[in-house]
C-alpha cells in the first residue's frame, strides 16, 4: 500500500498504522496537507484557521481554511472519513510553513481512518501526477487556472 495518496481537490494524505497489543487494536491514521501544487497557485497563506481535535467529519466535508495574503481563502477537505487527532499547532504562529513545505512540515492535521476502503477512492502518487498534469493542462488551454471546486 502507498503511504501517500492524494485528492482530487488537492490534499494529501500520509498513512500511518498504529499497532495495538493485539491485532484488533490495530488502527490507522493520516496526516493531511495541501499539495505543492495549491500552495503554488494560492501564494503566500497569512493565517490557517484549523479544525478542533476531538471534531469528526465525512470525506470531502470542509473542515479548515488557509487565508491568503490577497484576503482570498482556500478551504481544506477531509480526505476520508474519521476524527481530528492533532492540528499542526507551529501553522499558528507560522502559517508560512506551508508554503516552505506544503508536503512536510506545513502539514495541517492527523485524522483517524474511520472507513479504511475510504482510501481506495484516492490516487496512488504517479495517478495523482497525470491527474494533476491533465487538470493543469485543460485550466491552461482555457487561458487561466482555477481549481475544480473547494
Amino acid at each position: 500500500m502507498d503511504r501517500v495518496k492524494y485528492t482530487r481537490t488537492h490534499e494529501w494524505i500520509e498513512i500511518e498504522i498504529l499497532q495495538g497489543t493485539n491485532p484488533s487494536e490495530r488502527k490507522q491514521i493520516g496526516t493531511v496537507g495541501i499539495t505543492e501544487r495549491v500552495q503554488e497557485e494560492c501564494g503566500q497563506i497569512a493565517y490557517v484557521e484549523l479544525p478542533d481535535v476531538g471534531d469528526e467529519y465525512e470525506q470531502e466535508e470542509p473542515l479548515c481554511s488557509l487565508e491568503l495574503a490577497n484576503s482570498d481563502v482556500h478551504t481544506v477537505n477531509a480526505p476520508v472519513t474519521g476524527e481530528v487527532l492533532e492540528v499542526n499547532q507551529a501553522l499558528k504562529e507560522s502559517p508560512d510553513l506551508i508554503n516552505q513545505a506544503p508536503e512536510g512540515d506545513g502539514w495541517l492535521f492527523k485524522i483517524s481512518i474511520d472507513i479504511p476502503r475510504e482510501l481506495s477512492l484516492l490516487m496512488h502518487p504517479d495517478e495523482y501526477e497525470r491527474f494533476d498534469e491533465d487538470d493543469y493542462e485543460d485550466d491552461d488551454e482555457e487561458g487561466e487556472y482555477e481549481f475544480d471546486e473547494y
